[in-house]
């Protein structure tokens, strides 16, 4: 349908993870929400991207929408932005890639920050400095996103293995893949190969979905799971120290910093340590999708006032 036939605009953020959807007024009111599967990835073909597009048009009913703002958490934008082309036929759309640091940018007169880590799935940090736009991390599952919810269940994963080898104390992460393994004899080699094909089938959702028990587990003392989310907040400080002009404050936003009040404090230590001059910020009720509903609303042609941040903020 034409876009000319609605004031409805839409705003996506997709990770490794899942997408959020907001179907909105361009005051800011969101009118309705979905959520569905990520559609990120580092190469095009590698996720059902068209049918995750659809499922996400049916969800929000089928709606008729005059401009579209999609940030995305990989490389894949030009898959992304054909395919919602396809699904939304005649209806302007852009497709952003969050790590660019443009739509943290176009929202800093609310946020008040010099630079952000997003992290999720995989994690990457911006800071604005005088001399422009500065980047660090953002490197993918292999090569990077070493602090990020990937990769504290990456290291979850490895730890658990070392355990049962003998070679590491896993301690109370066992307890984690029980499921997996209960009817295994790891012990047998027959056994240990399955646990093996097992353990490899796990995509980078299934890793990412163990951070927040890993935390849950360093809260309550347990020192194998204290070492992985201390490491985790350790990268994030010098993800922060890395990007952050003198003075600076670095926006927290993401999944990864709603793992709870114990790991953002272990985040402000460790960035005390490296660049004591610098702080954190973090805002519950932040989210990437809301920024994208920010942005959507000036790519309708609109100012987003204070009052329009307000709604968006508070939604």
């Amino acid at each position: 349908m034409s876009n000319k036939t609605t004031s409805l605009l839409l705003a996506a953020d997709s990770g490794g993870t899942k997408t959020d959807w907001w179907l909105m007024t361009p005051d800011g009111r969101c009118v309705k929400k979905c959520t569905t599967a990520g559609v990120a990835s580092l190469h095009a073909g590698m996720l059902p991207v068209a049918d995750t597009l659809r499922t996400a048009k049916v969800m929000l009913g089928s709606p008729s929408v005059r401009q579209i703002y999609f940030s995305l958490g990989g490389p894949n934008t030009h898959e992304v932005q054909e395919l919602l082309q396809a699904v939304w036929p005649d209806v302007p759309a852009e497709v952003g890639r969050e790590a660019s640091g443009a739509l943290i940018a176009s929202c800093r007169e609310f946020l008040g920050c010099d630079g952000a880590i997003l992290g999720g799935t995989g994690v990457t940090a911006m800071g604005f400095t005088a001399d422009g736009c500065c980047y660090a991390e953002g490197w993918g599952p292999v090569y990077g996103d070493f602090g990020s919810g990937g990769g504290i269940g990456l290291r979850t994963v490895q730890t658990f293995l070392r355990g049962l080898d003998g070679t590491e104390d896993s301690g109370g992460l066992a307890k984690l893949f029980s499921g997996m393994y209960a009817d295994l004899n790891v012990r047998d080699f027959s056994g240990r190969m399955e646990l093996k094909r097992r353990i490899n089938d796990l995509t980078r959702r299934d890793l990412a979905a163990l951070a927040p028990q890993v935390a849950q587990l360093a809260q309550e003392g347990d020192p194998a799971a204290t070492k992985i989310i201390d490491a985790s907040a350790e990268n994030m400080a010098a993800l922060a120290a890395a990007i952050a002009p003198p003075k600076g404050k670095i926006l927290m936003l993401g999944g990864l910093f709603k793992l709870g009040a114990d790991y953002l404090r272990r985040c402000e230590r460790f960035l005390h340590a490296r660049r004591p001059d610098c702080s954190w910020l973090y805002d519950e009720r932040l989210s990437i999708v809301k920024l994208a509903a920010a942005r959507v609303i000036q790519l309708d042609g609109h100012t987003v006032t204070s009052e329009t941040w307000c709604k968006i903020i508070n939604e």
